[in-house]
């Protein structure tokens, strides 16, 4: 068998080096680059890329299984199937220490620092050890993995496992605490390669079986920010700014509710609007949560706007900031109520089951529900604002009637086939609408134009609610799961935020920020998923070449480096 030198620019062939005995378990550069070490049944071989001499060949490690370089480019260490861990000195080509880990090795990689490397075992378990002692400090378990499939953060705090399903999971280091999971893409064909980038948020992801290379924008382990609240409250909604600077959100909780004003950047509350305003309440603290119908929303010039519903049944708009009443309405008992996507109207639902469009720009408002007296479990806009969608609570089946705004007409309606609540979302475009089932995790989308149906699959828990990024492409759901992150071109998981108890969901106009609601406080998350064709165009650029043409047949690559290529040539590689 041989093994390939290839320059990925010009697609030359530079050189081969021979491996007399049999298959190649394991291909490791140094970080300079000049050398390149390759693990087989018999031998670790280390040659010199500039001139393809062999500059050691050793044969005291039995069986070895993978092979990596130490940051310095100092050491070679391998793993063998007997558990054995051996580091080589690369200049004298002496044994600096031997370790009987008994870990049957699949894979092992060094921390940037190269004080540790992390050790892939058969049994799925990933044990990070001291290179010095062998000394076990931290052993983090997941599913089964096989070579090339940890790789390390710069910093060394993160470390990438691949595991079952097309997923690779993110471990914090130092706690040994799963910190993310997201979904390669490359739906379980061949081996997957990974790789993290220098700042540690991007996830790049390939397999010998898919032509596709992924890019994976990755959260932090934790929020960029977290808007306090109090204990025994909760946030029933929330709603981003135009230019995505500023967050509203609405609070319940025991004696008043409250509109609040955030800047999305520091986390700081810029202003507060008591959303209940009996006298008698005072300042009292109630035993029980008040929860008065609200709303929040931005009026077309970015004030933050607040609906609320006083004691006499009259509905209030005020603007959050300065407290000022914009308009005002008695319409009796009110159960619900929602902004528009621009803030110029909002729609009431009547404790009897009515519901109206109020215009807050001429305060006109007309009956646009065709069935009076049904109770009503949920409305939303389309972000046009021309149809509302509507939810009926059934004996039977749910239903979505979707409503001409404007006259009242029902447009259609969709039969959803469950008996459970529904939580709904619309796309950006206003052309597909998402529902999801309050009990099993059933996750459809529907076409709005016809009312087919387009897609469905299971977020695996009960999920509280949904939201479209801005670009259409990613549905965030929220369940006991955490929040995930669906592909609706695949149905496929692109992450998963480690948030606990979520419920409401609100992406940021630029889809960077996803705003998760978790009891009383409210935490924003790092969610920057790039465009595909933007980030081929970045890579492309930072090795000066373009895109392969339509019909040409890609390299047979197992690593890309800058300037090099090293690749298996034979069918019968067992390690990439």
């Amino acid at each position: 068998m041989k093994v390939s030198l290839w320059d990925p620019v010009t697609g030359r062939k530079l050189r081969a080096f021979a491996v007399p005995d049999g298959s190649v378990r394991g291909m490791a550069f140094s970080p300079d680059g000049r050398t390149v070490a390759v693990s087989s049944p018999a031998a670790i071989r280390v040659w010199d890329v500039a001139t393809g001499r062999t500059r050691h060949n050793f044969t005291s490690h039995p069986d070895p299984q993978a092979v990596a370089f130490g940051p310095d480019g100092r050491t070679v260490v391998a793993v063998g199937l007997n558990g054995r861990v051996r580091v080589w000195d690369v200049a004298t080509g002496r044994t600096r220490t031997v370790h009987d880990g008994r870990v049957e090795g699949a894979a092992v990689v060094f921390s940037p620092d190269g004080r540790t490397y992390a050790v892939g075992r058969n049994d799925g378990s990933v044990q990070l050890r001291e290179v010095a002692t062998g000394t076990v400090r931290r052993t983090m378990r997941d599913g089964p993995i096989t070579s090339n499939k940890v790789a390390f953060a710069p910093d060394g705090r993160t470390l990438a496992i691949s595991g079952p399903g097309d997923t690779v999971r993110l471990w914090d280091t130092a706690s040994g605490r799963a910190r993310a999971t997201v979904t390669g893409g490359h739906h379980g064909r061949g081996r997957m390669a990974m790789a993290l980038s220098a700042d540690g948020g991007t996830l790049v992801t390939s397999s010998n079986l898919d032509p596709t290379v992924r890019v994976h924008r990755l959260s932090a382990d934790r929020p960029q920010t977290t808007l306090p609240g109090h204990a025994g409250r909760y946030i029933g909604e929330m709603a981003f700014s135009p230019d995505g600077r500023m967050l509203a959100t609405v609070d319940h909780g025991p004696g008043r509710g409250s509109a609040q004003l955030w800047d999305v950047r520091t986390g700081d509350r810029e202003a507060t609007l008591a959303l209940d305003t009996d006298p008698a309440l005072g300042k009292r603290r109630l035993p029980i949560a008040v929860s008065r119908p609200a709303a929040v929303g931005f009026s077309p010039s970015r004030r933050a706007l607040a609906a609320r519903v006083t004691r006499n049944g009259v509905i209030e708009v005020r603007d959050v900031a300065t407290g000022r009443l914009r308009q005002s309405r008695a319409l009796g008992a009110i159960d619900t109520a929602v902004f528009s996507p621009d803030g110029t109207r909002l729609a009431i639902v009547g404790m009897g089951g009515s519901v109206r469009i109020w215009h807050l720009s001429t305060g006109a408002s007309h009956t646009v529900d065709p069935r009076h007296g049904r109770p009503v479990r949920r409305v939303a806009f389309t972000p046009d604002g021309r149809t509302l969608a509507v939810v009926y609570v059934e004996t039977g089946d749910e239903q979505v009637t979707l409503l001409d705004a404007a006259t009242g007409r029902t447009q259609r309606t969709i039969e959803s086939s469950t008996r459970l609540p529904l939580s709904l979302a619309f796309s950006p475009d206003g052309h597909t609408l998402a529902t999801a089932s309050g009990g099993d995790g059933l996750v459809t989308t529907w076409d709005v134009r016809t009312g087919q149906l387009r897609d469905s699959f299971r977020a695996g828990d009960e999920v509280a609610s949904l939201a479209f990024s801005p670009d259409g492409r990613t549905l965030a759901t929220s369940s006991a799961r955490g929040v995930q992150l669906w592909d609706l071109a695949t149905s496929r998981t692109r992450l998963t935020l480690p948030a606990r108890a979520p419920s409401a969901l609100a992406f940021s106009p630029d889809g960077r920020i996803l705003a998760i609601s978790t009891g009383s406080s409210v935490s924003l998350w790092n969610v920057d998923l790039p465009d595909p064709a933007r980030a081929i165009r970045a890579v492309c650029e930072a090795i000066g070449t373009t895109l392969t043409p339509p019909g040409t047949v890609p390299l047979p690559a197992r690593s890309v480096r800058r300037n090099r290529l090293l690749a298996g040539r034979d069918a019968g590689t067992r390690g990439e």
